[in-house]
């Protein structure tokens, strides 16, 4: 197959690499909401993370300590975002430039193994750029964001395997034991394009009948899997909280979303789903699988893996996991990996080297995020609510250290990035997580026993939390007729104020009111 663009050419690919590198970073300053550009990252899932972090790093244990569903490698990313910087959202804007990176330079590796082109570091750029600009990606952070690092470092496993000579078998065999490991402690809900992977590489084995280097492969990545968790398991053992992780990450997750559903009220939510999500994104749909065809005639191994990772990717992530916005940037990201690789191995079978770029133009219609349309969230000089309601506490108190805060019926808004007041570190339930209250009660009992003690200095309660209609914040008795009775006795309205997602409509505006204790 001829190139692209030859090694020989005058094009100096570490000089390209320098320059895309470059480039990632400039975007991601000024798309990404954890940037120090931005007015702040009010993702509620993203800040909660953010405070396990950092009542992590106060010496609170995760699961004994603080309430919260995700994966513990999940918690230590934040943990290292809190090292970094434990106010505003520097530390996090660091490690998803690290993430971003990371995700370049495995598809600069992917590209390269399938294509000796030089551009390939300006081609790879591509993939985190549509990450960060998705609607799916929201405002960053989230559990998938990191996940599909280590997903499509389990697909270039995958293809180096199949591509190569039998050579560092064990070396490859345990990177891909690490790979599950780490998507499955960080949210085991997304682990369908490494199953895809997996499957993919046990049938070319078996097919091949390469039955030694199959059975070796299989052990050791298991081998890998298993020190990886019991270092893990080992670390909450030592604090007395295995117990809880166990309750928490795996029980409190799998009967609190969907544990008493129906196989068959699965299959027909699945189906509805699928449909809705195809529709939705049917340009997309229609790229990847024009790709796929592509693929077939020019390099029908990577077409067959890239079918079976993106088919079980769907399928996990919709029959075993839940339906929202953020589930998608996975199956998005990697969607865009095929089109991706099928622009370039079409254009390198016709040798035209101006077509890719007309070709990878046919992917700006998949831009949904409003960034692009809303710039001003990034610049504006109106503070979110958090921000607002954290310089109060700032003022009113001496030392913000010495008093604590709680979302009563929220998930954790982001307030104590701008304060250092105490959330996590003092209440075990700090704020009132998705998990319904039936399934599990004790949350529920915690967070009011709380509110009729007065055990927090400040209380935040979302107005319209539930996508219901905004109302009018300067009307006093609107914004106490949405706050409950019981809080009211014991605490008193100080403030109220609205973020926005990045498209200012009556369901992106999220309004709080900040209380204080009578």
């Amino acid at each position: 197959m001829t190139p692209l663009i030859s090694e020989n050419n005058s094009y100096n690919r570490n000089y390209l690499k320098y320059i895309a590198i470059f480039l990632l970073i400039l975007v991601s300053l000024i798309i990404v909401p954890s940037s120090p550009l931005s007015k702040g990252n009010i993702w509620v899932d993203t800040n909660a993370m953010l405070e396990i972090g950092r009542g992590w790093l106060s010496g609170n244990i995760p699961y004994l300590h603080m309430f919260e569903q995700r994966g513990p490698i999940l918690f230590i990313y934040n943990l290292i975002a809190n090292m970094i910087s434990s106010h505003g959202y520097f530390g996090l804007f660091c490690i998803e430039i690290a993430n971003f990176l990371a995700i370049f330079f495995i598809t600069d590796r992917i590209l390269m193994k399938c294509f000796n082109n030089s551009i390939n570091p300006f081609i790879a750029t591509v993939l985190p750029f549509f990450m960060m600009i998705d609607k799916s990606f929201e405002t960053g952070g989230s559990p998938e964001e990191f996940a599909i690092t280590w997903s499509l470092l389990g697909i270039l496993t995958a293809i180096i395997v199949s591509t190569e000579p039998m050579k560092n078998e064990f070396y490859r065999a345990v990177i891909f034991g690490i790979t599950i490991g780490m998507v499955f402690w960080i949210k085991f809900t997304l682990l369908g394009p490494l199953i895809g992977a997996s499957i993919f590489i046990f049938l070319f084995l078996l097919t091949h009948q390469r039955y030694k280097y199959l059975i070796k492969f299989v052990v050791d990545s298991l081998l890998s899997f298993s020190v990886m968790s019991s270092v893990i398991c080992f670390y909450f053992f030592y604090h007395h909280a295995l117990k809880n992780l166990y309750n928490v990450y795996f029980k409190v997750n799998i009967m609190a979303y969907g544990g008493n559903t129906t196989i068959n009220e699965k299959i027909i939510s699945f189906i509805n789903t699928s449909f809705q999500i195809i529709t939705t994104n049917s340009w997309l749909f229609s790229l990847a699988l024009a790709g796929i065809f592509i693929l077939w005639r020019l390099q029908k191994k990577l077409a067959k893996l890239l079918l079976v990772v993106s088919l079980i990717s769907f399928i996990v992530t919709y029959l075993v996991g839940q339906a929202r916005l953020y589930s998608f940037l996975q199956i998005y990201t990697i969607l865009i990996l095929i089109i991706i690789i099928s622009t370039v191995a079409l254009v390198n079978s016709i040798n035209k080297s101006y077509l890719w770029i007309l070709l990878l133009l046919a992917l700006f219609p998949i831009i949904q995020n409003p960034f692009f349309s809303k710039a001003p969230y990034i610049w504006s000089k109106n503070p979110v609510a958090p921000k607002l309601f954290g310089e109060i506490i700032n003022r009113e108190c001496s030392d913000a250290k010495l008093e604590s805060l709680v979302y009563y019926n929220i998930v954790d808004a982001g307030v104590e990035r701008y304060t250092p007041i105490k959330v996590s570190e003092k209440f075990k339930y700090f704020e009132r997580t998705n998990v319904p209250d039936k399934a599990y009660p004790e949350q529920k009992t915690y967070l009011d026993r709380i509110i009729n003690n007065s055990e927090a200095t400040y209380v935040v309660i979302g107005l319209n939390w539930g996508r219901q209609k905004s109302i009018n914040l300067e009307n006093n008795h609107e914004v106490e007729s949405k706050i409950p009775e019981q809080v009211q006795k014991k605490y008193k309205v100080i403030s109220a104020g609205y973020s926005y997602y990045p498209v200012e409509t009556d369901l992106n505006q999220f309004q709080l009111a900040l209380l204080k204790k009578r």
